[in-house]
């Protein structure tokens, strides 16, 4: 039997998931993030150009993108889950469950240099420098903007 979350493919995996999310944390400017923020900063950047942060998206066009929000979020917890049990990212319980990456995760992503990874780190620091993510409502109300114009 698979798991919900896709076991057999590369693509919208844990994996996937975790190496963007080690990516996006080494660019992070506001420490620790919440995996709310995590995953909307997530979507954002892989779909750039819905946003207007950049020329496309990382991740195709695709009309019904935000109906893919709850998997992908079901993704991070995953993810999150995994990189905190191998020391790549850790947890800061001060104001509930916030996550920073580690030495040790920032050695892991140093040869993730390719296009993609190159284009996301680009549209992760927009992000960063675009909002102001010590207020995390400023995401969602970017999310509930662009979410309406899509139905």
């Amino acid at each position: 039997m698979t798991n919900n979350i896709t076991e057999n493919s590369a693509l919208n995996s844990v994996l996937e998931t975790s190496l963007r999310v080690l990516l996006l944390l080494s660019e992070a400017n506001v420490w620790p993030l919440s995996k709310l923020t995590i995953a909307e900063i997530d979507f954002m950047a892989t779909f750039g150009k819905e946003f207007g942060l950049s020329s496309n998206n990382l991740h195709g066009d695709n009309e019904y993108k935000f109906s893919q929000l709850p998997a992908r979020k079901k993704l991070i917890d995953a993810s999150l889950k995994k990189l905190v049990c191998f020391g790549l990212v850790s947890v800061d319980l001060g104001k509930g469950y916030r996550y920073m990456i580690t030495d040790r995760g920032t050695e892991t992503i140093i040869g993730l240099d390719d296009d993609y990874s190159r284009d996301y780190r680009k549209v992760v620091n927009k992000i960063f420098l675009t909002y102001n993510l010590n207020q995390p409502v400023s995401l969602e109300e970017e999310f509930k903007r662009h979410s309406t114009k899509e139905k």
